[in-house]
């Protein structure tokens, strides 16, 4: 599983998840301004990353692979790729930390990003050692598109044709073939409530992680997956290096009407950080359908077939 969350949210990881990151200070933010062009184009995510939202945008002019990543409270540039660009750091109060202890003193950069159909003005972005993430050439993200952006959009997905579009929220009206989902907040992140072998389970909606389900060792325990099923260890892509997960199958996870049978759950580390969320719901809960996040009123738009509950 794909996953990574940004400052205040768990962590970064190609088959699991890994760093999470801590506010070290209260900052102000500031909102990006963004302009659409007013086509509503449908663009292709980028085809080498299929189960997680990667899109091309550009950054002075050169092309940059930007994860989409509802997980993330920020957006986030790798601090290698910021040094070639000519916008000037600013030191900013982020300290951000590794799951094996490692921290990191984060910088701040404003810049200006051509987003497909939609131009962005003003955006400050945590600059972070995205280490393997950023380096690794199946991945090769420099930049995440955390909720500070994605709430001035609304942004649809088409997982069946690979296609992603930003629209302005102004003038955005959901289509017929989709529903509102009844979703509720944690912190400033959506969730649902998720069945795992009938116990229930809030779960951050997280378009940065590809499996279907997370959870937390603590909470894996409560929920009794710590039971002496089989497991099997893995290795997950962190900020700046490796981390271990774990993963458990379990009789059935359920969303709604949807009811996944014999799946696999990762189990990843706790942390001490405020707002350190249990569970993730993955892009995998969502394969072939088509969703549409608007996170600047607090909904997710999902696929008529899937009836997503929140208990």
């Amino acid at each position: 599983m794909n996953r990574r969350s940004f400052l205040l949210r768990g962590a970064l990881a190609a088959s699991a998840v890994g760093a999470g990151f801590w506010l070290k200070d209260r900052l102000w933010w500031g909102r990006p301004a963004i302009a659409f062009d007013g086509t509503q184009t449908w663009h292709p995510l980028v085809s080498a990353v299929v189960d997680v939202p990667v899109v091309e945008v550009r950054i002075e002019g050169r092309a940059v692979r930007a994860l989409i990543d509802s997980g993330a409270q920020y957006s986030v540039m790798d601090q290698a790729f910021a040094q070639s660009l000519s916008a000037a750091s600013f030191n900013m109060p982020v300290i951000a930390y590794g799951v094996g202890g490692q921290a990191q003193v984060g910088r701040g950069m404003t810049v200006d990003i051509d987003l497909p159909g939609a131009r962005v003005s003003r955006l400050r972005t945590a600059l972070l050692d995205l280490g393997p993430l950023a380096r690794d050439p199946s991945i090769g993200v420099d930049l995440i598109i955390g909720r500070d952006l994605m709430r001035e959009s609304v942004i649809e997905l088409d997982w069946e044709r690979k296609v992603v579009r930003f629209t302005s929220p102004e003038s955005w009206k959901a289509p017929p073939q989709l529903w509102s989902a009844p979703v509720e907040m944690s912190g400033d992140a959506l969730s649902a409530v998720v069945q795992v072998e009938g116990k229930p389970v809030r779960a951050v909606v997280d378009t940065g992680a590809s499996s279907l389900l997370a959870v937390t060792e603590p909470y894996a325990q409560s929920i009794g997956l710590n039971d002496g099923r089989r497991a099997e260890e893995g290795t997950s892509l962190v900020l700046g290096g490796v981390t271990r997960a774990r993963w458990v199958r379990v009789s059935t996870v359920t969303l709604g009407d949807k009811q996944w049978s014999d799946t696999r759950v990762a189990i990843f580390p706790a942390s001490d950080l405020p707002g350190y969320p249990d569970a993730l719901l993955g892009m995998a809960a969502f394969r072939n359908k088509k969703l549409a996040l608007n996170l600047g009123q607090n909904q997710l738009f999902v696929s008529r077939d899937l009836d997503l509950t929140v208990g």
